[in-house]
């Protein structure tokens, strides 16, 4: 059974709305980064407000994921309070620096990559939480969540191996804007399991919130 009687239907309305809002925003603001990769248009206004839009995006999106989190606290709150409060404080945690470096990004303190880093803990929130929500969520939800959480924990490490193994330049603050990547094995590798992170986390995380909408949703006629 998806939830139970533990939150009012409002709860379950705002839940609903804001993480099916936060899974069409997600999908929109991926568009914009393929866009921006894929076509590298010759304006630079063009390529700046491609990928402007897309941390926009992803700052709503992860924005609009917190009243979920908040509600999932909410009903494990009774099972264990102490669990309850520390899976909070983790899910919470990891959206809000996601949001804080997106924006620290944007503004060129940061390096615009170092999201990813508290984005990945989100992954790994994600991977910890599922087997605490057997009557909460139906199994192939869990199951897609694990999937989703360990792709956003790969995409999550991209950052800090890069900044380790390649060129520590990620890791002090932006990187230059005449930036010639370095020709290695170990900047190879650390593309291709954010590749592979990108397409198993960051693609499909919209993709579950909007079927964990949809399910809050139709819950909500049996209240």
């Amino acid at each position: 059974m998806l939830l139970n009687s533990t939150l009012p239907k409002s709860s379950y309305q705002l839940a609903a709305y804001t993480i099916l809002t936060s899974g069409i925003i997600g999908i929109l603001s991926f568009g914009f980064l393929i866009a921006f990769l894929v076509l590298r248009s010759p304006s630079p206004d063009t390529g700046t407000f491609m990928i402007q839009s897309h941390d926009v995006g992803v700052i709503l999106q992860f924005l609009l994921l917190m009243p979920f989190v908040f509600g999932l606290y909410a009903i494990l709150y009774k099972r264990s309070p102490a669990m309850s409060r520390l899976n909070l404080c983790i899910g919470i945690g990891a959206l809000f620096f996601t949001i804080l470096f997106l924006i620290l990004g944007s503004i060129k303190i940061i390096s615009d990559t170092l999201y990813m880093f508290p984005q990945g803990l989100f992954g790994i929130w994600l991977i910890a939480l599922n087997p605490l929500m057997l009557d909460i969520l139906p199994r192939g939800l869990r199951r897609f969540g694990k999937v989703v959480g360990f792709g956003l924990m790969l995409a999550g490490t991209f950052p800090i191996a890069f900044a380790i193994f390649v060129d520590p330049v990620t890791g002090f603050g932006p990187i230059p804007k005449n930036y010639v990547d370095k020709d290695s094995i170990a900047n190879l590798i650390t593309h291709i399991v954010l590749i592979i992170g990108t397409f198993m986390g960051v693609i499909t995380l919209p993709i579950w919130s909007i079927l964990i909408g949809r399910k809050l949703l139709s819950f909500q006629g049996h209240l």
